[in-house]
């Protein structure tokens, strides 16, 4: 590296860096506990504590084991994680289901409040959160690093960096215990270093990449999908007269050595995933997670598009859904990409292959198999596409024009994301109006994940409201906060929702219980609010305030 990279790129890789970190943790020192992350947190505590890996098969270890690592240094009481010690619960029974997943299906919700809410969970929440912000911020590096290095150039790294820094989607989960961040995260990693394989030929190229395609199986299910496409990359693109074996009689490129060397990752993988089951000897249980991903799947379930409801949901949600939330200067800037790919195919090389290869991969997973539940789904295509994003920089580069372009993109970009911060989860672009009107076309983790309970009991004591009415939406029991702010919350009751003149109070309602208002069959007018009333202000985009005199 020379001197003008040492003096410039890495400073501006940094400062960007920190943009994305306090970016994200400006949003989560306000977050309440979003709703997977009641489940996925307490249950990683129980994995260390118990070894117990009936709560929340549905998707594996790793991330939640890797956060609940702070709590260990910490004095929290767990509560039993046998079912027969609490109190009885009711469920649905459904025969195709086996009784003990239904058991703990329902029993790891009432575990994961038993152990957040009766012990401080917003501390629990910081410290769980940090490995989370740690991944988002190593993925956040490899995306620069894997731009710069296929497109040759630091400022294409940088201009990766400063996007992913301000993709507000990537943003918002970067710092909740779930697993899409991780998913993507380790996705990417797995196919740079394969892509840094195939260039060089080096094995230690090759084992990263095995270990990252074996860390992001252990994060989510959904990277079995990228494990074809892995395996068919290293076989059709193994470096050619490259590769030095240590054994004799084994060529660098013959086809011997690359069965070997598939069959090696391969076992290496296989051994890493086991690792965070912590080698039980039970090695059924991450298949056994796998066929249990879609059993909470509701059939013909109404799912809220575009204004409207689609009975089990359509395949084109998640692209709508990237289309309206991913700002418009990222949009413009992936096609300036495209533009420049097209044009100069003299400068193509065969390394765009891994990134385009693995964004269409999960695309096609995400649409053909994935709920109809939020964006977040495509953080992984969005942090592929980012990396390609970076071809744009000779474009913007190359002329005045392109470099007035590009600083009027850049200032877009800051200005469109500042503005809804910290509340990146809600965010909406300009295409639909931006996150006050982002209600009227998605909801669910779109918008309303339950994160804004805390600050609303801030919101109510600040404004000296006592005894609001509310309809929340979200894991944490309201109880937990109004009691610390001294607020009592009446229950919004389906009378008042239906009111012509609903009585005077202020109204505190969750923007997916306002949704749920319009589904169909309800076929009464009144209980349109989202179009009805007009909110005299809002707590994080996801909760509205109505008053009534």
């Amino acid at each position: 590296m020379d001197d003008t990279a040492r003096r410039f790129v890495i400073p501006a890789a940094i400062a960007l860096l920190g943009l994305f970190a306090g970016l994200s943790i400006w949003e989560m020192a306000g977050d309440s506990v979003t709703s997977d992350e009641r489940i996925h947190l307490p249950a990683g505590y129980a994995y260390w504590k118990a070894r117990e890996f009936r709560l929340n098969p549905e998707h594996p270890p790793l991330v939640k084991l890797l956060c609940s690592i702070p709590l260990l240094a910490m004095d929290l009481k767990m509560p039993s994680v046998n079912p027969a010690d609490h109190e009885k619960m009711e469920y649905p029974r459904h025969p195709q289901f086996s009784e003990e997943y239904q058991l703990y299906n329902a029993f790891q919700q009432l575990f994961g409040s038993k152990f957040l809410f009766t012990q401080d969970a917003d501390r629990i929440l910081f410290w769980g959160r940090l490995p989370a912000l740690g991944l988002g911020l190593l993925l956040a590096f490899l995306v620069f690093l894997w731009s710069w290095k296929l497109h040759r150039n630091a400022g294409a790294g940088l201009l990766s960096l400063f996007v992913l820094a301000l993709e507000p989607t990537t943003l918002a989960h970067s710092h909740y215990v779930t697993t899409d961040v991780a998913l993507g995260c380790f996705s990417v990693m797995a196919m740079f270093f394969l892509w840094r394989f195939s260039e060089g030929g080096r094995s230690m190229h090759l084992v990263a990449a095995s270990v990252g395609l074996a860390l992001a199986l252990a994060s989510k299910f959904s990277a079995l999908f990228l494990a074809p496409l892995f395996f068919l990359l290293l076989f059709t693109t193994w470096p050619e007269d490259r590769l030095k074996t240590i054994r004799p009689g084994l060529k660098g490129n013959s086809l011997r050595t690359r069965v070997l060397a598939g069959a090696g990752a391969a076992l290496g993988i296989a051994f890493i995933v086991q690792a965070f089951y912590f080698f039980s000897p039970d090695l059924t249980l991450y298949f056994r997670g796998m066929q249990s991903v879609n059993l909470n799947h509701v059939k013909d379930y109404p799912i809220y598009l575009a204004g409207k409801f689609f009975p089990g949901g359509v395949w084109w949600y998640s692209l709508y859904a990237f289309l309206v939330k991913t700002p418009i200067p990222t949009l413009l800037i992936f096609g300036i990409a495209a533009v420049d790919f097209f044009r100069n195919r003299k400068e193509r090389n065969r390394g765009i292959l891994f990134p385009l290869l693995s964004a269409m991969v999960y695309t096609v997973a995400v649409c053909a198999f994935a709920d109809n539940l939020g964006v977040r789904y495509m953080i992984p295509v969005t942090a592929f596409l980012v990396v390609l994003a970076g071809r744009s920089f000779f474009l913007l580069a190359c002329s005045r024009g392109g470099r007035v372009l590009g600083a009027a993109l850049a200032i877009w970009l800051m200005g469109s994301v500042l503005r809804t911060a910290p509340y990146h989860i809600a965010y909406f672009s300009e295409l639909v109006g931006g996150s006050d009107e982002g209600p009227r076309y998605l909801n669910d983790s779109n918008v309303d994940w339950g994160q804004d309970l805390r600050r609303l009991a801030q919101y109510m004591q600040k404004q000296g409201v006592r005894e609001p009415i509310l309809s929340y939406w979200g894991p944490a029991p309201p109880e937990y906060y109004a009691d610390r702010y001294g607020i009592t919350f009446h229950p919004w009751t389906r009378a008042m929702a239906a009111s012509a003149n609903p009585p005077g109070g202020v109204y505190a309602i969750s923007v997916n219980n306002l949704v749920a208002l319009e589904q169909p069959g309800q076929n009464d007018p009144r209980l349109d609010w989202l179009r009805r009333f007009r909110p005299a202000d809002r707590v994080g985009n996801s909760i509205y305030i109505y008053r009534f005199p």
